[in-house]
């Protein structure tokens, strides 16, 4: 082949690669019982840092993060590094996982399509693994910090809104389908299970809503699975949905939604409040009204347990908790129902504003919040420093044996004179691959439909 065709050939082709961009699996929820794998040996997970001298030997090293490059256009493709290229483009395809590090830094529990790992943070000594079935968040790619819901020692984890898991003794975990161990009181309603800082609580809370809503609402104490407390209707007033403990465990919040049906008898919101309870006696400790449009998108204590912010779709507003009295308000911000927020874990008075507009950084101080800054943050993955700087904790394992995701997109060797550029339609009644082979010996491409039992090249 002619060398000056096939190096700018190559120099387009891993140009392309910059702009491989994914969404996520269209995999079906697979209602398998879940499986247990011990680490058999202390591994450490290699140093993610690339190496981008272009070379005849392997240009990349594994696993592919986050922050991996792009190798550069004068890279060699070559029998040495195919598996190494093919891992990067994978990994810009996106992948799609959770994961959270205990409040000490001990340890971390990462999510993905596989089940659950968890490992010593600061050795990435991997402690265990459990494959688990996959959830609807999984459907779409799209993890969120709901997904993962760790007790501060690490020793108890509610994953996917469904399964319960007791790692007290990581070489015996035990874990739980909630879904069909609790008795959950409505049929076909929304459940939420949340769970206390110390993983002795679960709250178990029910809405089902039409022309009015119905609520049930539950606490469990995970020691004896006794019941703790327990509301289907009637004057007590603790239930409701919201629900977030205090990072010091004394405090529970729960919504107070108001509805009436319409003309045309649909229900619609005519006010919301916030409350807050003591998690030692259940007695209300303050209420917080909140305003129109009634509609709360995320709640999060303050690391002290002293302040509450709430973020609603135009606003945050800061809330003492023993009184319900505003502290501050961040008014004016641009339009979303999927606003979330979160404080610094070492610092009261630092709140993160997360959505799909606007992502930044507010500081407190003297009561009148200021933006500090923009950030690329992510609740379902999200770390600090010393310094309270939140970063992304990066995917530990490597990809390579991970299923397709929808609209994925990558190349892949056929063979030393074939390269296949893939595009897996997940969104379609059948899935089906959109697949280009460029030829290397004549640049011609042969573009075409394939269904997804032609995968790898086989078509």
């Amino acid at each position: 082949m002619n060398s000056l065709r096939l190096s700018k050939f190559i120099t387009y082709l891993i140009t392309l690669a910059l702009f491989l961009v994914s969404c996520t699996s269209g995999a079906n929820i697979n209602t398998a019982t879940p499986s247990i794998t011990l680490s058999p040996t202390n591994t450490t997970t290699p140093t993610l840092t690339p190496t981008l001298t272009p070379t005849i030997t392997p240009t990349l090293a594994l696993p592919v993060g986050i922050k991996t490059a792009v190798p550069s256009s004068a890279t060699q493709i070559n029998p040495e590094n195919v598996t190494e290229l093919e891992e990067i483009s994978r990994f810009y395809g996106k992948i799609g996982y959770a994961a959270k590090l205990t409040p000490d830094g001990r340890f971390l529990f990462v999510r993905d399509s596989e089940g659950i790992d968890k490992y010593a943070y600061k050795s990435m000594e991997h402690l265990l693994h459990i494959k688990l079935a996959k959830s609807k968040s999984l459907e779409t790619n799209n993890f969120s910090y709901e997904d993962l819901k760790i007790s501060d020692k690490g020793e108890f984890a509610v994953i996917d809104n469904k399964w319960l898991l007791d790692l007290r003794n990581d070489q015996n975990p035990i874990v739980r389908d909630l879904e069909s161990e609790v008795d959950i009181k409505l049929s076909q309603a929304g459940v939420k299970f949340t769970l206390s800082p110390d993983g002795r609580i679960l709250v178990v809370a029910e809405r089902k809503c039409y022309s009015s809503c119905l609520e049930a609402f539950q606490i469990i104490n995970l020691q004896d699975d006794s019941i703790l407390y327990s509301w289907n209707g009637g004057s007590q007033e603790l239930h409701g949905l919201e629900n977030v403990f205090s990072p010091d465990g004394s405090y529970l919040t729960t919504d107070n939604l108001i509805t009436e049906a319409d003309q045309y008898d649909n229900g619609r919101t005519t006010g919301n409040s916030i409350n807050i309870w003591s998690v030692l006696d259940f007695k209300k400790v303050s209420t917080i009204k909140i305003e129109y449009p009634y509609t709360v998108t995320h709640t999060a204590f303050s690391p002290d347990s002293h302040k509450l912010a709430i973020a609603q779709k135009t606003s945050i507003g800061i809330y003492d908790v023993s009184t319900g009295a505003v502290v501050a308000s961040i008014n004016n911000l641009c339009e979303t129902s999927q606003r979330l927020v979160s404080f610094v874990p070492t610092d009261s008075q630092r709140l993160l504003e997360i959505s799909d507009c606007e992502t930044g950084i507010w500081t407190l101080n003297s009561g009148t919040p200021r933006f500090t800054g923009k950030s690329d943050i992510d609740l379902s993955k999200i770390a600090f420093d010393e310094k309270g700087n939140p970063s992304t904790i990066l995917y530990p394992k490597p990809i390579g044996n991970l299923k397709p995701y929808v609209r994925q997109e990558y190349f892949q060797f056929i063979d030393d004179k074939t390269l296949a550029f893939k595009n897996l339609d997940g969104y379609s009644s059948i899935s089906k691959w959109h697949s280009c082979n460029l030829s290397l010996l004549s640049n011609s491409a042969d573009c075409g439909y394939y269904s997804s039992s032609y995968e790898n090249g086989q078509f």
